[in-house]
């Protein structure tokens, strides 16, 4: 057994690309040796910002010679479908077998494929591997017509200790980049940048880290938390905790070495946001607190070499970067306070919502006016909520948010305050973009949540009416996350409108917009129909991966009328109730779909339906067949009242006490008596029984429990 060592190095490798491409090259390499018959012990994808590495431990040193059985024609096909047949396989009918089979004796091929060298294996293998890789974006360079992440300086491939003769080719033109496969890598840009030889797998990962490269990406991480855990806690502090920078911190560095910087107290008055912001997105700084959680006038970073100075002039250097931007930032803040937080909104007319939605004006003034509407149903202060609505999108026309669009919204919320609008107010619009995502917070207050709500509905409302929706290749205007969002705040028992009446609302205001338009808009019921398709749609998907079954939600959701908040309280009620009683729901269940097929197939043969049928007591006959009616008689005194006041818990428990009556009705009641009176009255009972059950549920959809 021996080990196979690839490695691809080119240029810097984006951060963002580089979890999932050594996921695939991984992904990719086993299927591949599988495929081709090759056992390994383990095998493992490395990835650094300059290279993509891949070790194999213990394959064979040749392939299992195999006998491959293809399936043929008949033996009786036409003369050119058996003909083509052998020419695929490469035989003659003569050494071709038959198999007996049902359906008649078909030819068989039988084709030995010797065993290969794994030396010769491999090449094919990984040329088409590499050339072909699912890189999300490439670069083509000199004349080649296929590209790689980046432009490819060199390929390692050796098994066994020596090379794999193996050739990269990225097009076919002249000066097409050909890589050739060598026994050669490189090491740090600038530490290390001699060529390195490779004499196999064991030896790689050590040779490269003497060449200060650290080619597993976990290490790398460890190295600067444990470098930044050190240095900070000599100062008293924590690293504001951030996966996210701190996988991408990793992907940009080769070789971590990790310092501190220093914030000049005068711009420690920025809000924290623009500090984190800053430091996080323009330059991967990481953030520092103290031991109250508050933003610390330092930061850190993970440089990408060693100095003679201990990085003395590396972090001078990162700290006048620093300086410049957030000197940017503190020029913004002051210039966008000199006018209070409603003169900005004014200037909303400035810019365009969308060409076929007009301005953000427009849509200022929309906001406003529902979430007054919403607040008034509510019995919110309608005051509050105009205004809340009204300044929402004021500080996207503020400096601060034309530097840094990460922070729309929470800025507005700092002018709101500065503006003296009240925290209430203040708070509303600076989280009214949550949530972003289905873990995110909502917002924190009933105003929040009106103006998130209004946002979305309008956003939502006015691409629809104008024919834009998301499509299975696109969603460039985040209108799922619209209706995610949408959802999300409805599952909230506060509100107590339904969807259509909301989306129906949003549609109103923009008729005065819509008339005017000369592009095709779809009618108001077009709209509502295609959103509430949309939205259900989007409710199961979010539900669903909630841990509810998608029959549950089929059969308990309405969104043409009940509000989303009650249908989720049932959906959560009944899946208690199917797991605490889960014997009796499946037998209720049961008895549902035997009286429902009875009906069905009684209806159609005798033309006429017994829903509205009336019911004879006189014409029972049977104790069983009173019984049920009796417990359906008491039934709709008790389950009206629990569904009106939502206590779904009760209406479905109540239920069970159908279960004796329709288990005693099956077994001793003949539905279809001689006399056609009795029958047509125990038709009718049957058809009641199913109205009851589904005026609670729709049984149909449901599958076993």
């Amino acid at each position: 057994m021996s080990e196979l060592l690839l490695e691809i190095l080119c240029e810097e490798i984006p951060a963002r690309f580089q979890k999932k491409a050594a996921q695939d090259f991984e992904r990719l390499a086993r299927d591949a040796l599988s495929k081709a018959g090759l056992t390994f012990t383990a095998c493992t994808a490395y990835i650094s910002p300059r290279r993509l590495a891949l070790v194999v431990t213990e394959l064979p040193a040749a392939t299992p010679g195999v006998t491959q059985e293809r399936k043929g024609p008949k033996v009786d096909a036409p003369d050119q479908v058996i003909q083509g047949f052998l020419r695929s396989v490469g035989l003659t009918l003569e050494a071709c077998t038959r198999q007996e089979t049902p359906k008649g004796t078909f030819l068989m091929a039988l084709k030995e494929i010797p065993s290969q060298k794994t030396q010769d294996v491999l090449g094919p293998i990984f040329e088409d591997l590499l050339v072909n890789f699912p890189w999300p974006q490439t670069m083509r360079w000199g004349t080649g017509t296929k590209g790689w992440v980046r432009p490819i300086h060199s390929l390692l491939a050796i098994f066994e200790g020596a090379v794999i003769p193996m050739t990269l080719r990225f097009g076919d033109k002249d000066g097409t980049p050909v890589i050739v496969s060598g026994n050669t890598t490189r090491g740090h840009r600038f530490l290390a940048p001699f060529e390195i030889h490779i004499s196999g797998a064991l030896d790689y990962l050590a040779q490269l880290k003497d060449a200060y490269v650290m080619v597993n990406a976990g290490t790398r991480k460890e190295m600067i938390t444990t470098q930044l855990t050190h240095l900070v806690q000599e100062k008293g502090l924590v690293v504001k905790e951030d996966p996210g920078l701190l996988e991408e911190v990793a992907g940009l560095v080769e070789w971590p070495v990790v310092h501190l910087g220093a914030i000049a107290s005068s711009y420690m008055v920025l809000p924290p946001e623009v500090l984190i912001t800053t430091m996080r997105v323009h330059q991967r700084y990481f953030a520092l607190e103290n031991d109250k959680n508050a933003l610390a006038p330092f930061f850190g970073f993970a440089a990408n070499t060693v100095t003679s100075d201990e990085g003395r002039r590396v972090v001078q250097g990162n700290e006048r970067v620093l300086k410049a931007r957030l000197s940017d930032a503190l020029f913004f803040y002051t210039q966008d306070q000199k006018v209070l937080l409603e003169e900005h909104a004014n200037a909303l007319s400035k810019i365009t919502f969308h060409a076929k939605l007009g301005t953000l004006a427009q849509k200022r003034d929309r906001l406003e006016a529902l979430a007054k509407k919403i607040a008034s149903v509510l019995g919110f202060d309608q005051t509050q909520a105009a205004l809340a609505g009204r300044l929402c999108k004021a500080d996207l026309v503020t400096g601060m948010v034309y530097e840094f669009p990460e922070l729309q919204g929470i800025m507005g919320g700092y002018y709101a305050r500065s503006s003296g609008y009240g925290e209430e107010v203040a708070a509303a619009i600076a989280q009214h973009y949550q949530p972003k995502g289905p873990e995110d917070a909502l917002p924190g207050s009933l105003l929040g949540l009106i103006v998130a709500l209004v946002d979305r509905l309008d956003t939502l409302t006015g691409f629809c009416a104008v024919g834009i929706m998301p499509t299975g290749s696109g969603d460039p205007f985040a209108l799922r996350r619209a209706a995610l969002g949408i959802i999300r705040i409805l599952e909230n028992d506060l509100f107590k409108m339904s969807l259509p009446t909301l989306l129906g609302w949003a549609y109103d205001l923009y008729a005065p917009l819509l008339q005017e338009s000369s592009e095709k808009v779809l009618t108001k019921d077009a709209t509502l129909d295609t959103l509430l398709a949309f939205m259900k749609d989007r409710i199961k998907v979010l539900w669903r991966d909630q841990g509810i079954r998608h029959d549950y939600v089929e059969a308990l959701l309405n969104v043409t009328e009940t509000p989303l908040a009650r249908s989720y309280s049932k959906l959560t009620a009944f899946q208690a109730f199917v797991k605490n009683s889960h014997v009796k729901a499946q037998q209720l269940l049961e008895a549902y779909r035997r009286g429902a097929n009875i009906v069905r197939i009684e209806e159609e043969k005798d033309s006429r339906s017994y829903t509205s049928a009336p019911l004879e007591e006189s014409l029972m006959r049977e104790g069983a067949e009173k019984n049920l009616f009796n417990a359906l008689k008491s039934l709709d005194q008790t389950v009206t009242p629990l569904l009106e006041a939502s206590r779904y818990a009760q209406t479905f428990d109540a239920l069970l006490s159908l279960c004796e009556p329709l288990d005693a009705f099956f077994t001793h009641v003949t539905v279809n008596a001689p006399e056609a009176e009795v029958r047509q009255n125990r038709l009718a009972l049957l058809a009641r029984l199913k109205v009851r059950l589904e005026q609670v549920a729709a049984f149909s959809t449901l599958e076993d429990l």
